[in-house]
C-alpha cells in the first residue's frame, strides 16, 4: 500500500473561529480531546498516524505528552537549530509532505495548528478533509482559524451535544467537493 496522497485538518473552534489564547486552548472539553486522541492515534497493525504543527502549538502542548504518543510528531519551523528530540521538523508544510510521502507506513496525516500553518493547509490541494468541533461560545481570543474556502462543503454535523464541561458542542466534517 502507499502512503496517503492526501491529508486532513482537525480543529476545535468558537462561533467566532477562535483556537486560543495566550498559546493555549480557550477551554478544555474531554469529548473533543478524546475525539482529537482517536481520530490522529488509531491506525491500522503495521501503520501509524502523523500530525503536522507549527512551532508554537507544539510548544503549547502539555510536557507530559510532548511530543504526541503514538504519532510521528512533525514540527514546521525556520530555526535549523531548533531542538528535534522525539520529532521531525522542517521549514515548510510542503517539505513535510513531501517527506512524508515517501513512507508507506503511514496511515493518515494530520494538520493540528496553528493559524498561520492551517492557512497554508487551507490552500494546499491535496488536503481533503477538516474535522471541525464546533464549541458553540464565543471566547476571548487572540489565535483564530481562517475561513475554510468555498470549495469545501459539510458533509457530516451532529446535533448540538451539551458536555459536562458547560459547553455545547457540534461536530462536523467538511470534505472538499
Amino acid at each position: 500500500m502507499i502512503a496517503p496522497s492526501h491529508f486532513s485538518i482537525i480543529v476545535a473552534t468558537d462561533l467566532g473561529n477562535g483556537i486560543g489564547v495566550k498559546n493555549r486552548l480557550p477551554w478544555s472539553i474531554r469529548s473533543d480531546l478524546e475525539f482529537f486522541k482517536t481520530m490522529t492515534s488509531w491506525a491500522p497493525p503495521e501503520k501509524y498516524n502523523v500530525v503536522i504543527m507549527g512551532r508554537n502549538t507544539y510548544e503549547s502542548l502539555p510536557k507530559s505528552v510532548r511530543p504526541l504518543p503514538g504519532r510521528m510528531n512533525v514540527v514546521i519551523t525556520q530555526n535549523r537549530n531548533y531542538p528535534s528530540h522525539n520529532i521531525s521538523c522542517f521549514p515548510s508544510l510542503e517539505q513535510a509532505l513531501s517527506h512524508i510521502s515517501l513512507d508507506r507506513t503511514v496511515h493518515r496525516v494530520f494538520v493540528i495548528g496553528g493559524t498561520q500553518l492551517y492557512q497554508s493547509a487551507l490552500l494546499h490541494h491535496k488536503l481533503d478533509s477538516i474535522y471541525l468541533t464546533r464549541v458553540i461560545t464565543t471566547t476571548e481570543c487572540d489565535c483564530f482559524f481562517p475561513e475554510i474556502p468555498s470549495q469545501f462543503r459539510v458533509t457530516q454535523q451532529t446535533g448540538i451535544i451539551n458536555v459536562p464541561e458547560g459547553y455545547s458542542v457540534q461536530f462536523e466534517v467538511w470534505r472538499r467537493r
